[in-house]
């Protein structure tokens, strides 16, 4: 699976300024970033984190396709980035539902998806009464 993944990134380059991710548009890739940094800001533009060479972001469109981008994701310089779409990701990782799962596991540990999962449990069981 690692030689399918790394063929299935397509390297991009973006400048200082450039956005790479816009705040509630509908995601189909993730992002590393091998050169250069790009910083995360909230809907109402406060500096979240920054992300450099070995970090990558944008993770939740692979896993939750319908789910709107959640930050604004700015290139501070100029960047190198490798460019996961979707298409590409259920390619490697959908003929292994065990792998995806380990995957979608991981995510609902993390501190920022908690409450995301909070909210589509909420709105599923509103679903199912309705």
């Amino acid at each position: 699976h690692t030689t399918s993944l790394v063929q299935a990134f397509q390297e991009i380059v973006v400048s200082p300024g450039d956005c790479v991710i816009a705040f509630g548009e509908t995601g189909d890739s993730m992002f590393f970033v091998v050169k250069g940094q790009c910083d995360v800001y909230s809907e109402k533009g406060a500096l979240l984190a920054s992300k450099k060479a070995g970090d990558y972001f944008g993770e939740i469109a692979l896993i939750f396709p319908e789910q709107p981008r959640m930050a604004w994701v700015i290139a501070k310089t100029f960047c190198v980035l490798a460019r996961l779409d979707k298409a590409s990701f259920e390619g490697i990782f959908g003929t292994n539902p065990d792998r995806k799962a380990v995957m979608i596991g991981q995510a609902k540990k993390m501190p920022r998806m908690q409450a995301l999962f909070s909210k589509q449990s909420v709105m599923k069981a509103t679903e199912e009464i309705e």
